[in-house]
């Protein structure tokens, strides 16, 4: 999330909150929103993850996250990396 520069108001925070709130996984006990920024590199850059292979690694990725209860915030396979940021569970 974004926020500009300008100053926040009483409003704004508790709307603010709210959303954030509404973005974080609840348990019995915890409320937790552990996000990582990942990074798969191909050796020595070669540009190798395209065409079939892309769309393959694409596949695959996604359903191991959906398998593990893994939320893919946002994602690329490029030619010689993969970026994603990802929303898993505490345990």
């Amino acid at each position: 999330m974004l926020l500009s520069s300008r100053r926040l108001e009483r409003g704004d925070m508790v709307g603010l909150r709210k959303t954030i709130m509404a973005e974080q996984r609840r348990g019995s006990h915890t409320v937790t929103q552990l996000t990582v920024h990942l990074v798969w590199v191909t050796k020595n850059r070669y540009p190798v993850l395209k065409g079939e292979i892309q769309k393959r690694c694409r596949e695959l990725i996604m359903q191991i996250c959906d398998a593990e209860d893994v939320k893919i915030l946002k994602g690329v396979v490029s030619k010689a990396h993969v970026h994603m940021h990802i929303e898993y569970p505490p345990t």
